[in-house]
């Protein structure tokens, strides 16, 4: 009978536990939250949206975060509040994992909070689907009533390749 002997060698490293890595989204936020910057490159997404989620509380991005989504994934503030406030060197920036046009679902925004502002964002790649109240492709969606509407503040900000409407009012 013939046989072979192999030999094999395997090396085993710990993982770098100095070395962060990007913080998965898949659940909804139920309470005040702050998305800090893990990464200085801006290419580095420092959150991943693998999942729809709800946002019902205050939600705080700081300068310089970058939020990348699954394909057909988004956000929607439903109350609370949404803080993404910029700066010129440091912009927050939404966008697909993959770097292609109307690649995840978008922003939805139902809260009327007078807090909801976004300055020095860019949100691209967005309107992929539509989520089922708004019926609308778009990067970032106002919603609501007749009588109370989704309302933001919006300066130094950037609505680009979309699958639908960069701001849908």
């Amino acid at each position: 009978s013939w046989t072979a002997k192999d030999q094999v060698i395997l090396t085993i490293s710990p993982a770098d536990v100095n070395t962060p890595t990007a913080v998965i989204l898949n659940q909804n936020i139920y309470f005040p939250t702050t998305l800090n910057d893990i990464f200085e490159n801006p290419a580095q997404p420092d959150y991943i949206v693998t999942n729809d989620i709800e946002v019902r509380a205050d939600l705080v991005i700081m300068p310089g975060v970058v939020i990348a989504f699954h394909d057909n994934k988004g956000i929607q503030l439903m109350n609370g509040s949404v803080r993404a406030l910029g700066t010129a060197d440091h912009e927050i920036i939404f966008k697909g994992l993959t770097d292609q046009p109307s690649y995840w679902k978008g922003i939805v925004i139902h809260s009327n909070n007078e807090l909801n502002e976004f300055e020095f964002v860019t949100i691209k790649q967005a309107g992929s689907a539509t989520f089922t109240e708004t019926g609308v492709r778009a990067n970032v969606t106002l919603a609501g009533s007749a009588i109370e509407g989704g309302a933001l503040k919006i300066s130094h900000t950037v609505f680009s390749e979309s699958g639908g409407y960069g701001l849908y009012v």
